[in-house]
């Protein structure tokens, strides 16, 4: 569904022939659907231009030109289609914390020489 959600964004959207996105639609499809899709939707998807009229999808930019597709409209297209909510740990406090330090009872740890 992610796929042909895509077809659909780059055709209406960005107004690419189908015949153009179905030279590098192989990729493409392999990009949208890789594993890591389904646990980082928020992951970056270029098309890169490699020559006048062909193109192909990457994981990073490259060529003269590259069109940054950000796919997460498409992942939350997918799963309110489904019925399902967009997976939320990308908005967990995750970063550097504070933390006070423990108080010590015993400052000294371990065996005392004589």
């Amino acid at each position: 569904m992610a796929f042909f959600s895509l077809v659909a964004l780059l055709h209406r959207g960005l107004g690419l022939p189908v015949t153009t996105i179905a030279r590098f639609s192989t990729s493409l499809y392999d990009h949208v659907n890789r594993t890591s899709s389904l646990s980082s939707p928020a992951a970056r998807l270029f098309l890169n231009q490699v020559s006048e009229g062909v193109w192909e999808a990457a994981l990073e930019p490259a060529g003269g030109l590259s069109i940054s597709i950000d796919p997460e409209p498409v992942w939350k297209d997918v799963y309110a289609f489904i019925g399902l909510q967009m997976p939320v740990q990308r908005e967990l406090a995750l970063g550097l914390v504070s933390v006070t330090p423990p108080l010590l009872r015993d400052p000294v740890r371990g065996r005392r020489a004589s």
